[in-house]
């Protein structure tokens, strides 16, 4: 295999990066980031319920709070701001739903 092959975004192979064009690289930057947004989302999404579980205690962590920074390097603001709209879509299905 070349050192010049990009590999896609959905790999877990290392692309050899001096190798690879600005286009190239550029393009890797961008296709990773948008994945990187969607599994935060989709992270995010999980927390009302390991919050209602209580599954932080499983992992060691005394809150959600240190179990999201943890696991999934997200701030206790972004996990405050998940748990408020999930506790204010309860009364609306098909907005909890679009939330996790």
């Amino acid at each position: 295999m070349s050192k010049t092959s990009v590999v896609q975004p959905t790999t877990n192979q290392v692309t050899a990066q001096p190798t690879l064009s600005d286009q190239q690289l550029l393009h890797l930057c961008q296709a990773y980031g948008s994945q990187a947004k969607l599994w935060k989302q989709k992270f995010l999404g999980l927390l009302p319920e390991v919050e209602r579980r209580r599954l932080y205690l499983q992992k060691g962590c005394s809150s959600i709070f240190e179990f999201a920074a943890k696991l999934g390097g997200v701030s206790r603001e972004q996990v405050q701001r998940v748990l408020q709209l999930n506790e204010k879509f309860q009364s609306t299905p098909q907005l909890q739903k679009a939330l996790v």
